[in-house]
């Protein structure tokens, strides 16, 4: 198999087809297939976070912390939608956030029996992904949840995720 796979690298007319491909149209036109991540360094940072790598999770290479109630994270984006992973647990912070100078809404994650103490787990949030394409403004304040199995203030940002 390896000896075929080898010669159709080298076949003139394999390489010629493979630049006229074209992709067939999504079956949703919602799809999420031009998303990326945020850079961090394009954040603009209030209070005290700090950028760490993670060499406990193979799968999060670094992340955005904070454990100040009040501390704030905001950038302008161009795309029609946004998400926020964080690693997410019983220690973990709530957050406050508004798109485009709106009102502002509270997390409020749910925070079941079984979520973890300590480590955690990546969770996705999906902020918005039914914007209108084009630049929008995003702003979070980290705040204490207060509520059932909510123990403590520690917030990582493991990516925010724009939708295009």
């Amino acid at each position: 198999m390896c000896k075929f796979l080898e010669s159709e690298l080298d076949n003139p007319d394999v390489q010629s087809d493979k630049n006229t491909l074209q992709l067939i149209e999504p079956l949703d036109a919602s799809h999420w297939q031009n998303s990326f991540m945020f850079p961090f360094d394009e954040m603009k940072l209030t209070g005290p976070w700090v950028a760490r790598r993670r060499r406990d999770m193979t799968s999060v290479n670094q992340e955005l912390f904070t454990s100040a109630p009040g501390a704030r994270l905001s950038f302008a984006f161009e795309g029609r939608g946004l998400t926020l992973a964080s690693l997410f647990s019983k220690m973990s912070a709530e957050y406050r956030y508004r798109l485009d100078q709106g009102e502002w809404i509270f997390s409020n994650r749910d925070r079941s029996g079984w979520c973890p103490d300590l480590l955690g787990y990546p969770r996705l949030d999906l902020i918005a992904d039914d914007l209108h394409a084009g630049m929008h403004s995003f702003e979070m304040e980290i705040v204490h949840g207060n509520g059932l199995h909510c123990k403590s203030t520690n917030f990582h940002l493991i990516f925010a995720g724009i939708v295009r």
